[in-house]
């Protein structure tokens, strides 16, 4: 709704009252659903008096409508707070039910917010107190609910913002829509948490690699879609370990998505959570697919510079992470999270355990990862996965070097590949050493330790002198145990048995 300066001054509360929905409509909503504007109200004596609507009061919203009942509602912008910053606004609706002044929403400094709502509350309950009628005369909206009885009881389904579900309905349990049978599920939300360095992000990328091409992970099956990766840290390195699937697999495209910056989800406004939907949304339609699994990493890297341990800063994550799972119900949404170094659990608030509906921990020992679901609302719990990293080749450097990246393979193959390596490089390290000592006894004398390892070091040039004295080691003791060598003496001297007979 456009207004110029010569048309006379209307309020909003005129609107209401008359009853003029196209326009209250028009003003708040655009053709594409957004919201376009919201009446700007400067307290007088931090009271109500000035509801005015006149051009020089539009301000853009910070926060998308639910829906059009709810932009309807929206109206005013609480500047001028008092103790707070310029930057502070409270953004008010009137209660079609109660008549009620609510705090929709708060944007400027996160520190003011706490202040913002006990002034804005304090002025609220003056004010409402000293005219009680005001606001529960101009609201023409549907009248409050009734008490249930005869024709008027309410049905099944949607009423207003709640849902109703009669015990006499409920028949069999409809199965969860999976995104990853048994483990994760579609409108849920989970963490993985684990030391640094303990491979989460790795095994995220896996999981999202696999949702993406529609293979089965590791045993589990998966629900095809789009997979979409925030890397709030490391775009780069995200960029590489993605890649290294692509290379891995042969595939040329498939919908998986890496979209970097650090984006605040502990906004009250949650602003960026409503930017990431759009984005999701996009993407769906670019892919023709609906999106299935929604990663965030990190917790860290996404908490806008809060505390973690704070309830009011974990809760406000919390509501901005409900926004995806609300809006994006196809998918999953998985959050990255570090573990605290004593606690075996994830670091910060406990109000996130509350809040997600499956967790899981890895656990790394030695070049071996265990994932385990350590809690599950609905769900089977233990272990899940033992597995490993085999680096993949990408490239080379400036100076020749391989860029290399992980991809994650079941332990069992891992230590299979292990195994054979270090027989492969066992062996060859034996027939050095036996090598090296037939030249050096020749003539059948006996060869010091330190000469022999000497040698034996010119045949490992490009390794430390622990490996190297390590391989030398156990190539001495396995030809010892073979009967091909005896040592005596101390410093030890060793000869071959065949020189001894």
């Amino acid at each position: 709704m456009r207004m110029n300066a010569a048309q006379p001054k209307e309020t909003l509360l005129d609107l209401i009252n008359a009853g003029d929905t196209e326009r209250l409509g028009d003003f708040f909503y655009t053709s594409a659903a957004k919201a376009k504007g919201i009446v700007k109200v400067r307290p007088v004596d931090i009271g109500w008096e000035d509801y005015t609507l006149t051009p020089d009061k539009f301000e853009p919203a910070e926060t998308d409508p639910a829906d059009m009942d709810e932009a309807m509602r929206w109206c005013v912008i609480v500047d001028d707070i008092p103790e707070c910053e310029a930057d502070t606004k409270a953004h008010m609706y009137l209660d079609r039910e109660t008549g009620d002044m609510i705090i929709a929403a708060l944007s400027g400094p996160a520190h003011d917010h706490d202040v913002a709502i006990r002034m804005v509350a304090r002025d609220l309950k003056a004010e409402q107190a000293s005219a009680p009628t005001r606001k529960a005369v101009v609201i023409k909206g549907e009248a409050g609910p009734r008490k249930a009885a005869n024709d008027n009881t309410p049905p099944n389904g949607k009423h207003g913002k709640f849902t109703i579900t009669r015990f006499r309905d409920l028949g069999k349990a409809k199965a969860k829509p999976s995104v990853v049978k048994g483990l994760r599920f579609a409108g849920e939300a989970s963490y993985t948490v684990a030391k640094p360095g303990g491979g989460k992000s790795a095994l995220e990328t896996d999981i999202a690699y696999h949702i993406a091409s529609g293979r089965d992970w590791h045993g589990h099956k998966v629900e095809q879609g789009l997979a979409v990766y925030f890397a709030a840290e490391r775009k780069a390195l995200q960029d590489r370990r993605v890649m290294a699937y692509r290379r891995f697999f042969g595939d040329d495209d498939i919908p998986f998505v890496v979209v970097g910056g650090k984006p605040d989800l502990t906004h009250p406004g949650r602003v960026d959570a409503l930017e990431m939907v759009k984005i999701v949304k996009a993407l769906e339609v670019e892919y023709g697919v609906p999106c299935r699994l929604i990663t965030i990493d990190t917790l860290a890297r996404t908490f806008g510079g809060k505390n973690q341990n704070a309830t009011e800063d974990m809760s406000r994550y919390v509501f901005n992470i409900d926004l995806l799972m609300d809006r994006v119900t196809t998918a999953h949404t998985s959050v990255i999270h570090h573990e605290g170094w004593d606690t075996g659990r994830a670091k910060g608030s406990i109000d996130l355990d509350g809040a997600v509906d499956v967790s899981f921990r890895i656990i790394k020992t030695g070049d071996t990862f265990k994932l385990i679901c350590d809690g599950a609302n609905d769900g089977i719990e233990g272990d899940v996965l033992s597995f490993a990293m085999q680096s993949v080749e990408l490239g080379v450097d400036e100076d020749g070097e391989p860029i290399t990246a992980p991809v994650i393979v079941p332990a069992a193959d891992a230590a299979g590949d292990q195994v054979k390596a270090t027989e492969t490089k066992q062996a060859k390290a034996e027939a050095d050493a036996m090598d090296i000592l037939l030249e050096l006894s020749a003539g059948g004398h006996s060869v010091g330790g330190g000469m022999w390892l000497a040698r034996f070091r010119e045949t490992e040039p490009d390794a430390n002198e622990r490996t190297v004295q390590s391989r030398w080691h156990r190539a001495v003791k396995a030809l010892e145990k073979a009967g091909r060598v005896t040592s005596c003496g101390s410093p030890k001297v060793y000869t071959l048995t065949e020189m001894q007979e």
